[in-house]
């Protein structure tokens, strides 16, 4: 399995069009698919995790192989944050 970003910052507000990173600023849509579209597209297994980390939401994907599913999703519920 892999873990990887789901956002490239902290979780973006429901209304906002940009995000402003280290490379400048960026829509929020491109932003995000940049990191999570790759693996939609090759029809692999991925769930993403939010967490809290200091009152903020910040999201990470775990991604598997093909036929992966059922370790994914235990591995996930074991990490399932109890708040």
């Amino acid at each position: 399995m892999l873990l990887a970003p789901a956002v490239p910052d902290v979780a973006p507000l429901v209304d906002q069009d940009d995000l402003d990173l280290p490379a400048g600023r960026e829509p929020v849509r491109t932003a995000i698919l940049r990191l999570t579209a790759p693996w939609s597209l090759l029809g692999v297994p991925v769930v993403v995790l939010p967490h809290r980390v200091s009152g903020l939401s910040v999201g990470t994907q775990l991604i598997t192989r093909w036929g992966g599913d059922a370790g994914l999703l235990a591995l996930a519920a074991s990490l399932e944050d109890p708040s």
